[in-house]
C-alpha cells in the first residue's frame, strides 16, 4: 500500500509504502518510501520495493534519486523465510581475500539459487567490480549453459576455466585461459557422463606465475592413457624440463632437457628415474614452501637432471649421495 499527497493528480512530496505482515500481528508495517518534487520527480533518499516483492521474496533497494535518476551506490536487502535464503543477494566468494576480493550475485528461491549468477572481482576496496565469471541456475538448481568459472587457486594465479553445463554435468570442450591476457593455457573435452576423453592440457595444483607447471596427454572415459608431458612453461621457450609418463604400464618412460638450441637429450631410466621424479617434486614444494626464488629452484632442478643424464648408468646408491647433497632427502 501506497500512502502520499497528489496535487494536480500528480504525486508531490512525501510517500509512504505499508505492507501487511504475513505473520505474527498482521499489521501494516512501513517499508519503504520517499519524496517526490514539483516536476513529479523522485528526489533524496528512498527505499523502493523489488517489482516481485512478496512473503517469499521481500527485496528492497535503499538509495538516492536527484531530478527522477538514481545517482550514487544503492544497496539491496532481504530477509530469510524460514531459514531460507530468497531473493536478490550477493555473496563472498570462497576466494575472497583483501587483494583479492571475489563476489557471486544472484537471486534465490527458496534458499536454492535459480537464474543468472555473476561472479565479480576488484582488487582491494578502491577499485571497482567488474564481471568476470559466472552463469545461469535451471528452475531445479542445477548449472546449465554457458559458464566461466574461477580456478581453484584463483587468488594465486587469475585463471578461468569455460565451457557448457547440461543438467550440472559438464560437457564439450572446456578451456583454461588467464583472465587478463586471455591466453588459453589448457583445454580437453567432456562427455555426456562428465568423463574427459580425448586429448587434454591440465595446470598443476600449484600452478601460478611462479610455476607454470601443465599436464599434456589423452584421456579414455575419463582415466589417463599413454604417454603424458609435464611441462614447464616458465619462459616463452617453454618445454624446458620435459618428464614423460607412460600410463599404459604406469612406469616414467623418459626424460629429456631442452637447451636454447632445441636439441634434447634423452634419458632411459624406467622406475628409479621414476623415483627421482617424484623426489624432484617434493623439492619443488619444499623449496616453494621455503620462499625460494623461482630462478634457484629451477637451477636446483636442472643441475640434477644435467647430473642424472651424465650418469645414467649409475648405480642407485651414487645418485643417491648427489641427491642428498643437493636436497637432503632420501628415497622411500
Amino acid at each position: 500500500m501506497y500512502k502520499g499527497e497528489y496535487k494536480n493528480s500528480k504525486k508531490y512530496g512525501s510517500w509512504d509504502i505499508y505492507y501487511q505482515k504475513q505473520y505474527g500481528n498482521y499489521k501494516n508495517e512501513q517499508i519503504g518510501g520517499g519524496s517526490f518534487d514539483d516536476e513529479n520527480l523522485k528526489n533524496g533518499k528512498w527505499i523502493e520495493l523489488n517489482k516481485k516483492f512478496s512473503f517469499y521474496n521481500e527485496i528492497t533497494f535503499s538509495g538516492e534519486y536527484k531530478h527522477g535518476q538514481k545517482i550514487g551506490a544503492w544497496e539491496i536487502y532481504c530477509c530469510y523465510k524460514e531459514n531460507l535464503k530468497d531473493g536478490q543477494w550477493i555473496e563472498k566468494n570462497n576466494q575472497f581475500l583483501m587483494a583479492c576480493q571475489v563476489i557471486n550475485q544472484g537471486e534465490y528461491l527458496k534458499g536454492k539459487k535459480v537464474g543468472r549468477w555473476d561472479i565479480l572481482f576488484r582488487n582491494n576496496s578502491k577499485s571497482l567490480f567488474q564481471l568476470i565469471g559466472g552463469g545461469s541456475y535451471d528452475e531445479k538448481n542445477m548449472k546449465t549453459g554457458i559458464w566461466i568459472q574461477l580456478n581453484d587457486q584463483f587468488h594465486n594465479n587469475f585463471i578461468i576455466h569455460k565451457g557448457e553445463y547440461k543438467n550440472n554435468l559438464k560437457i564439450g570442450r572446456w578451456i583454461i585461459q588467464k583472465i587478463f591476457s586471455n591466453k588459453i593455457i589448457g583445454y580437453g573435452c567432456y562427455d555426456e557422463q562428465q568423463l574427459k576423453q580425448g586429448q587434454w592440457i591440465e595446470l598443476s595444483d600449484f600452478y601460478n606465475n611462479c610455476h607454470q607447471i601443465t599436464y599434456n596427454g589423452d584421456y579414455l572415459n575419463g582415466k589417463k592413457v599413454g604417454i603424458w608431458d609435464v611441462m614447464n612453461n616458465q619462459d616463452e621457450k617453454k618445454q624446458i624440463i620435459t618428464y614423460q609418463r607412460n600410463f599404459r604400464n604406469n612406469i616414467l618412460a623418459k626424460s629429456h632437457i631442452q637447451g636454447s638450441n632445441d636439441k634434447y637429450k634423452s634419458i632411459s631410466i624406467k622406475m628409479l628415474l621414476l623415483q627421482i621424479t617424484i623426489q624432484l617434486n617434493k623439492i619443488w614444494i619444499i623449496k616453494k614452501e621455503q620462499n625460494n626464488s623461482i630462478i634457484q629452484q629451477n637451477l636446483i632442478l636442472i643441475m640434477i637432471l644435467k647430473k642424472i643424464n651424465q650418469f645414467f648408468k649409475i648405480r642407485r646408491k651414487e645418485i643417491q649421495i648427489f641427491l642428498n647433497q643437493y636436497t637432503c632427502l632420501k628415497f622411500q
